[in-house]
């Protein structure tokens, strides 16, 4: 049964589509809106629908500033991610999503971005020179693969794909980057958010792997992308295409300690019980509202005492 998770998920996705129909807006100010909207509407529907049989649901943020640190000096330029999505089901099991924002072009009639995200060369010739985004987000996607296999983490090589494409061997052969349907990129457009997966772009990742900063274009066709909507619902859904899947919420939480360094992430609690060790191991933060003063007091009194109607509920112009 759709719960407020599930209705969280679709005000948020609801509300990106619609700001992302304006070109002015940066890809930050729609991701920060998104994660905002997110963790407010399912604060809200929660609390709205308390006096309702509706089965409850938390939303808890977990951002990598608070784990940065001299010794982990992370950004979303050396993670690869701009945010991450894990739900913890009703049903049991999780799911995990990783996405990595663009602002689309419209090239004719077909919308392309460039991914080319290679950083310069350090300044003291004696520094490490950082990996691009996309490589930092396949080696991502390794380790949390075997993480969610069999528990535990493994140690990831960029020598053997570019080994493997002086051999000869296909590119696609080369990226190994089949399954990786979890890690997306996010594409803003002016018809709506689009999103295509890193199993889809081998061509990009060598070009990115061998370091060439230049740009690399990537087109968006009915093959390769699908609605952002569509696959944020799957989240929570029967259908967990284009997510992670965990046998069991144990085995993502410990995955926490993998993304929170990188990426700021919102963990969805489907059942509402995850909260006290989600906050005492992880010091992830859930948004909380009250109720007993001010505007809200006086919506939910109204809602509570309003009589029931019947017929059709117009739909609300986001």
């Amino acid at each position: 049964m759709p719960g407020i998770l599930d209705a969280s998920l679709q005000v948020a996705t609801a509300l990106i589509t619609s700001m992302s129909a304006s070109e002015k807006e940066h890809e930050e100010t729609l991701t920060g809106t998104l994660l905002g909207s997110l963790l407010a509407s399912n604060s809200l529907l929660a609390m709205l629908t308390a006096h309702l049989n509706v089965y409850p649901s938390q939303c808890w943020w977990g951002s990598y500033s608070k784990y940065r640190s001299k010794e982990t000096d992370k950004t979303e330029a050396g993670s690869g991610a701009d945010f991450a999505l894990l739900t913890l089901l009703e049903m049991g099991g999780a799911r995990l999503t990783i996405f990595q924002a663009k602002r689309g072009e419209l090239d004719g009639e077909t919308w392309t971005f460039d991914a080319n995200r290679v950083p310069q060369p350090p300044k003291n010739h004696a520094g490490e020179q950082r990996a691009a985004q996309m490589v930092v987000l396949v080696e991502t996607a390794r380790r949390l693969s075997a993480l969610a296999r069999s528990g535990t983490e493994v140690v990831v090589s960029r020598e053997s794909a570019k080994s493997e494409m002086l051999e000869g061997m296909s590119e696609e052969m080369a990226a190994k980057l089949h399954g990786f349907d979890w890690i997306h990129y996010l594409i803003y457009t002016a018809e709506e958010p689009k999103c295509i997966a890193l199993e889809h772009m081998s061509s990009a990742y060598i070009k990115e792997l061998i370091g060439i900063r230049k740009k690399t274009p990537v087109d968006l066709t009915e093959e390769n992308c699908e609605r952002f909507t569509a696959l944020v619902l799957r989240g929570s859904g029967t259908d967990g295409r284009g997510w992670l899947e965990f046998k069991d919420a144990a085995t993502a939480i410990s995955a926490l300690p993998h993304l929170l360094p990188l990426v700021p992430v919102v963990v969805g609690d489907g059942t509402g019980s995850h909260g006290p060790a989600l906050q005492e191991d992880f010091g992830l933060k859930q948004l909380v509202l009250d109720l007993q003063s001010g505007p809200l007091a006086d919506i939910v009194g109204k809602i509570t005492a309003a009589p029931s109607r019947s017929g059709p509920r117009p739909s609300i112009k986001m």
